[in-house]
């Protein structure tokens, strides 16, 4: 299983190096939580946001590396205070945070995200949060 494990993180490790940024482009790190690792996975979703749009508070039940691909967004999740990132910039969404604010930032260009999912079990990605 550790051997599963190893292979894994060094495939992803592998994907993302294929995909890294120019040099100087800024890069985001976090430690993702303790996972069993009995089933990791992988799973990227596109969200696009015409100008303006924005999306229900939810949460997801796993961490989320989020990259702005086009566009800028405004985001907040639990107590860190609503930030703004823009294309080519990256940010880290904790398992189960509230994300309260997820909104494209400009009133008249779209924008789009690319929303990596590290899960260790099935279920849904995305869960509303209660109001």
């Amino acid at each position: 299983m550790k051997t599963l494990l190893a292979l894994t993180v060094l495939f992803l490790i592998a994907a993302v190096a294929q995909n890294l940024p120019p040099r100087g482009w800024p890069r985001a790190t976090s430690k993702l939580p303790e996972m069993n690792g009995k089933q990791l996975q992988v799973t990227q979703v596109e969200v696009r946001y015409a100008p303006g749009q924005a999306s229900p508070s939810h949460s997801h039940t796993c961490p989320v590396l989020v990259r702005v691909v086009e566009g800028s967004v405004r985001s907040k999740v639990d107590d860190n205070p609503e930030a703004t990132f823009k294309e080519g910039e990256t940010f880290y969404e904790p398992p189960n945070g509230t994300h309260a604010v997820s909104r494209n930032a400009s009133d008249t260009a779209p924008a789009r995200i690319l929303a990596t999912f590290i899960c260790d079990s099935d279920g849904p990605l995305t869960k509303a949060s209660p109001k």
